[in-house]
């Protein structure tokens, strides 16, 4: 459960954050250029969530392939 709630919280973060540089970058020119910097936080946590993506694929393929290990050595 503790893994599905991070997944959706770094989804809703993002959700949270284009609604919000939307909203802002739609109101004006100027608002547009203040837009921008809402803008680099999205694009800098979409690289941080891919990085963390990755980082628990390679958790789960090593636990997977010691269990499988283990099963098949000790057994």
């Amino acid at each position: 459960m503790a893994c599905t709630t991070l997944l959706y919280s770094g989804h809703l973060l993002l959700a949270i954050l284009s609604g919000f540089t939307f909203n802002i970058m739609s109101s004006g020119l100027i608002y547009f250029v203040i837009g921008l910097l809402p803008l680099s936080f999205i694009i800098a946590f979409s690289g941080l969530e891919i990085a963390i993506s990755f980082i628990q694929a390679q958790v789960f393929v090593v636990l997977t392939s010691s269990y499988i290990k283990d099963a098949l050595d000790l057994h």
